[in-house]
């Protein structure tokens, strides 16, 4: 995360998941017009198709030890990206 700090803004976005099933034109297009392409309407139809927003929150539906062990492993990475946020 140091180092993606010293990437200047303009060449930086961030794309999260739950935004992307939330809204996945919108992300979409976001992401191709920052990478500069078109964001071609057979391309979005794709994608869009393609994200499964059923599977949202199922990690919830681990056994206990298993979803303390995701989080366990996941902690670091969330902390980094909630400081992140702040560029």
């Amino acid at each position: 995360m140091a180092r993606l700090e010293d990437v200047p803004a303009p060449v930086r976005t961030t794309l999260s998941y739950e935004d992307l099933l939330d809204d996945p034109r919108r992300e979409l297009t976001r992401l191709a017009s920052f990478i500069g392409v078109e964001p071609l309407p057979r391309w979005l139809d794709t994608g869009t198709a393609r994200l499964d927003s059923s599977r949202r929150g199922t990690s919830r539906r681990l056994p206990t030890a298993e979803l303390a062990a995701l989080r366990e492993g996941c902690a670091p990475g969330e902390r980094a990206l909630t400081c992140a946020q702040g560029w």
